[in-house]
């Protein structure tokens, strides 16, 4: 019922899982050396399902540094799944400011008409969330 009456919505905002990012925490300074532990979350709470996640460091401006291996995946029997991993921070990553980047595609039923309307089709959007960190030496 819940699905059919997100389908009728033609103006309403599409609820989708929600990405939050446990560690690093918010403005958390590092040194160069160090060890990141990246631990992010994923919850149920809409239509768009996320299929799959990938990790990113990058900088404000969201030049890509690296992208990260994939992380040990969790998956309970709750609302929640997510990954932890570690990254090995490089000796040489200049001081700065940067972005731990969590994204990944996710589908969801939408009317092909763009009407709310039948024939329903399988859409595709794409769920990101950004955490800052500083490398400070």
């Amino acid at each position: 019922m819940s699905m059919l009456l997100g389908l009728m919505c033609l103006s309403c905002e599409l609820m989708a899982d929600r990405i939050t990012i446990n560690q690093p925490a918010v403005n958390q300074t590092y040194a160069p050396g160090s060890d990141m532990l990246i631990d992010y979350a994923v919850h149920f709470e809409g239509m768009a399902k996320l299929g799959s996640a990938s990790v990113a460091i990058l900088l404000p401006n969201y030049t890509v540094i690296t992208f990260l291996p994939e992380g040990d995946w969790m998956d309970d029997e709750t609302d929640t799944r997510g990954a932890k991993l570690t990254w090995p921070i490089p000796e040489d990553l200049e001081p700065n400011d940067y972005v731990v980047h969590v994204a990944g595609p996710s589908t969801y039923m939408c009317s092909a008409n763009n009407n709310g309307q039948a024939p329903f089709t399988q859409c595709h959007t794409f769920l990101t969330t950004n955490q800052t960190f500083t490398i400070a030496r």
